[in-house]
């Protein structure tokens, strides 16, 4: 949940039992830049991720199964007795850039992205206090919109060469080559959980999305991006080299990465060796869930023998890299393996 204003409760989960605890499986989630008037409840929630959002007054935050982390939120979190769920709070967000979305102007008849400018030690919400000087504001004549069947790789590596932010509409991108981020201030968005996957006849990749070395302000936000047959050194490459400006940092938003449980144990299994690979220094995560599958389709089967191979969810070799909310399971090494000096 992104940028919503909730005038009520918000309930993450409901009671499928008689107890208070009784709430059923939900693996955990992400808030960010929103106000819930009445609160927020949990639930089952396994692990949840709370970052610069605010509570009414007199309003809590509540429950949770195991882990609740808030970070530069507003508002109390309120423990229970004999409750198991446990509460870590960050004052404030140290370095934050908000995701990209996208506007419409009726009275121009025009759409617009919009790239929220970086800030630092921020509490609370943004929106209601932002300015034009705070959003770089991008007409859509400087925008690619991409469509699945349609837009290659090669396509889309072309449209970013050309100087245009990228749009990917609802769909399976099936790649058979990299898509490679070669300038600065360059914007990927994916809208309704847009999937970039390597397609079954691509060869060995080294990845599958690559943002070279000494760019800065770069913005990867709201994909999936999925293992294939062939293999590759990782999903999503961030540099080869420890460099990167903390003043124009690189984000990554909303990336869901995902190895197997697509298709069950008679097809032929996809595999990585990480997820997400990031070599540059001052990267910033928004929420990445990287899963190696533990269950298949079309059964809800459990995955045996160590099928869909990948080792680490997460690798950082860069220097001052954060990551808020990062999910990371089931790998066969390492969930995460970090390098890096100063990250948090």
């Amino acid at each position: 949940l992104r940028k919503v204003h909730i005038r009520g409760q918000l309930r993450l989960t409901g009671p499928v039992g008689g107890g208070i605890y009784d709430w059923g499986y939900a693996s955990g989630g992400f808030t960010a830049d929103s106000r819930i008037d009445g609160g927020v409840e949990f639930g089952g929630q396994q692990q949840f991720c709370t970052r610069n959002s605010e509570i009414g007054d007199g309003a809590a935050y509540k429950h949770g199964a195991w882990s609740n982390v808030l970070i530069g939120s507003k508002g109390a979190y309120k423990s229970e007795p004999g409750q198991l769920a446990k509460e870590t709070i960050v004052e404030s967000t140290e370095r934050i850039a908000e995701k990209p979305y996208i506007i419409y102007e009726e009275c121009e008849n025009r759409y617009y992205l919009m790239i929220p400018r970086p800030e630092v030690a921020k509490r609370g919400v943004s929106w209601e206090k932002y300015t034009s000087s705070d959003i770089e504001r991008v007409d859509f004549e400087d925008v690619y919109v991409a469509e699945e069947g349609v837009s290659t790789a090669a396509t889309i590596n072309a449209k970013l060469a050309e100087g245009k932010h990228v749009l990917l509409t609802p769909g399976i991108y099936k790649i058979t080559e990299p898509i490679v981020i070669r300038r600065s201030n360059a914007v990927i968005l994916g809208l309704g959980m847009a999937t970039v996957e390597q397609a079954d006849d691509a060869p060995y990749m080294d990845s599958l999305i690559f943002v070279q070395d000494g760019l800065e302000g770069v913005r990867i936000a709201g994909l999936m991006v999925q293992g294939g047959q062939a293999g590759s050194h990782a999903l999503i490459k961030w540099g080869t080299r420890k460099n990167g400006s903390i003043q124009n940092t690189g984000f990554l938003y909303d990336i869901f990465c995902r190895i197997g449980g697509d298709r069950d144990a008679s097809k032929p299994e996809v595999r990585t060796n990480t997820m997400v690979l990031i070599n540059s220094s001052n990267v910033v995560g928004d929420n990445l869930w990287l899963w190696r599958a533990d269950h298949e389709m079309p059964r809800n089967d459990g995955v045996k023998d160590s099928r869909n191979k990948v080792f680490n969810a997460l690798e950082v070799n860069g220097d001052n890299v954060i990551m808020y909310g990062l999910f990371a399971e089931h790998t066969l090494h390492d969930l995460t393996v970090w390098n890096g000096e100063n990250g948090k």
